[in-house]
């Protein structure tokens, strides 16, 4: 293991498996990212691999969204706020041109604080209610 990569740890699994999946998913999109920039890739490789994150990220977003808004969670603006801003820094990052390797060093940081913040006290409570509503 490299001390400066994102790995995923079962301490990060919620008990819905979609959410835990995706949130799996996250993580190895990331650690590629971290690996090829490590490795010295081209901007043109980077910028793909950090946009492919982006995009599964605000699709995996939407997941949860909708799982909240189906099973009317009632604490759920400060939820999908903590969203919004991920996918802000995230766009920001992307519009920084020439940067890439900043961008992709950034993004890894910005996964890594959510990782720990995001899914260890947001998801927590939210993957609670649900499997309170019988999801697994």
């Amino acid at each position: 293991m490299h001390p400066g990569l994102l790995y995923w740890e079962d301490r990060y699994l919620l008990g819905v498996s979609s959410i835990d999946e995706q949130h799996q998913r996250i993580f190895g999109l990331t650690h590629n990212l971290q690996v090829a920039l490590y490795q010295g890739s081209s901007d043109s490789t980077l910028s793909i691999l950090l946009k492919s994150l982006i995009i599964y990220t605000a699709n995996h977003f939407a997941h949860e969204e909708a799982l909240l808004s189906f099973y009317k969670f009632e604490n759920s603006q400060e939820h999908l706020g903590d969203h919004l801003r991920f996918l802000q820094t995230a766009q920001q990052l992307l519009t920084q041109t020439g940067e890439c390797k900043t961008s992709a060093v950034q993004m890894g940081e910005i996964i890594a604080d959510w990782a720990s913040a995001h899914i260890l006290e947001f998801d927590q409570k939210i993957a609670a209610f649900l499997r309170g509503h019988g999801l697994r």
